[in-house]
């Protein structure tokens, strides 16, 4: 038989140097064996309460099933609540185009009637100017009138004192004639 100093101190030493590792280890084994096994013990009990709730589960099982039934009809009576809104989805969009079309059209005719204010606005101005002109020529043959009875002028006198009216009464028939409405001739 071969003793330990028949062996090479090398060998030895490592031999020995593997058993110290061992006793520093063996401990920590021995607690992680223990919390294995608590652990194992703790997958045992976790195990006997799935098979509990399991029974349970296969008890309840045909209340989840009504369940599920109920939840499909359900789910059938939504999507055809939602294929009628996405009807009428599509008819309010396409009545918002129609509005929106109308409100061009409206947009435009204010655009129009703008255009035609403003035209309005302009041959009232000019009418205001022609009746100022006729309300001055009116005034100028109402002062030369007792003048003209005084001096006994005859009718072409006359005549010739209202010849300066008629180029503003044209001008004002034109006027007139322009305005939204009027007769044309």
């Amino acid at each position: 038989m071969l003793g330990p100093l028949a062996l090479p101190p090398k060998l030895v030493l490592r031999a020995l140097d593997d058993l110290h590792r061992l006793a520093i280890v063996a401990p920590a084994l021995i607690g992680m064996e223990a919390r294995l096994g608590a652990r194992a013990d703790a997958i045992l009990a976790l195990g006997e309460q799935f098979l509990a709730l399991g029974e349970r589960l296969e008890v309840r099982s045909e209340a989840i099933i009504d369940l599920g039934e109920r939840i499909d009809a359900r789910s059938e009576a939504i999507i055809d609540l939602g294929e009628r809104f996405d009807a009428r989805g599509e008819s309010i969009l396409a009545l918002g185009a129609e509005i929106d079309e109308r409100g061009r059209g409206v947009l435009d005719s204010a655009q129009h009637l703008d255009a035609r204010g403003e035209e309005m606005l302009d041959m009232a101005r000019e009418l205001r100017e022609v009746g100022r002109e006729v309300a001055d020529r009116g005034g100028e043959v109402a002062r030369s009138l007792p003048s003209l009875a005084q001096m006994g002028q005859s009718a072409q006198t006359l005549a010739t004192a209202a010849e300066p009216l008629q180029g503003a009464i044209e001008r004002l028939g034109r006027i007139v004639d322009r305005l939204p409405g009027a007769r044309t001739r």
